[in-house]
């Protein structure tokens, strides 16, 4: 089984790498690298939202291996990325499961872009970011490149069905402080699939202190799956 995970707006590779630890082994996760990031800084970064898309697509395609069943994992900014993928046509298939963290239905949000002189206390009042780091000019700098650039895609989503429909099953993460049941409860709409809710935390980056519990319901969800094929 291959997981595909797509981090949130100023994440990397090693966003998931607590989670990806407690996965069970059968599991190949592969976080997706965005552009400009870690492993690809010297790349730099990519604005427009469709070469974002295409990009993360070219990022699957290099690692799918197509003879193994896959699911995705999306936080956030990469929960829009991940169902963007999976409802159009790549040549992978539908994945087996779907896993949405953090992210409200997306067929009914609205979003209000955020002016960039917000962007930082935004994340710091998520509980991404030390509130510490408002008062070091350098870390600012650094940590407010990579955020601009991902809100910017983050807020060029706009929700579109997809060119078919989605039809696994999709397990739900969130918290309720942060994205509260009626905003997530509109994902059961968008599959034909089963669909589950699980609540953690109290802030929007509950995969920092909550990624065991999370670990597990993945691999008990895909292990499950892979044995009834």
């Amino acid at each position: 089984m291959q997981l595909f995970l797509f981090p949130f707006a100023g994440g990397g590779k090693t966003s998931f790498n607590r989670l990806t630890a407690h996965l069970d082994r059968q599991i190949e996760a592969v976080t997706v690298e965005y552009s400009g990031r870690g492993d690809r800084a010297r790349e730099g970064y990519i604005t427009d939202y469709q070469e974002f898309v295409a990009d993360a697509a070219r990022q699957v395609t290099r690692h799918r291996n197509q003879r193994l069943p896959y699911a995705v994992l999306g936080y956030s900014m990469g929960t829009a990325l991940a169902y963007e993928l999976i409802t159009n046509e790549y040549g992978w298939g539908m994945p087996v499961h779907a896993f949405f963290c953090a992210r409200g239905c997306l067929r009914d949000e609205k979003l209000a872009r955020l002016p960039e002189n917000e962007l930082l206390e935004h994340t710091v009042k998520l509980s991404g970011i030390d509130g510490i780091v408002l008062k070091n000019e350098n870390l600012k700098n650094i940590i407010l490149h990579p955020l601009k650039e991902d809100y910017g895609i983050y807020f060029s989503y706009q929700y579109s069905p997809g060119t078919r429909p989605l039809t696994c099953p999709v397990t739900v993460f969130y918290c309720r402080e942060d994205t509260p049941f009626p905003t997530v409860e509109g994902w059961k709409e968008l599959t034909d699939g089963h669909t589950e809710f699980y609540e953690f935390g109290d802030n929007h980056f509950f995969l920092l202190k909550h990624y065991r519990e999370m670990a597990g319901l993945v691999s008990h969800a895909l292990i499950k799956t892979t044995e009834t094929q």
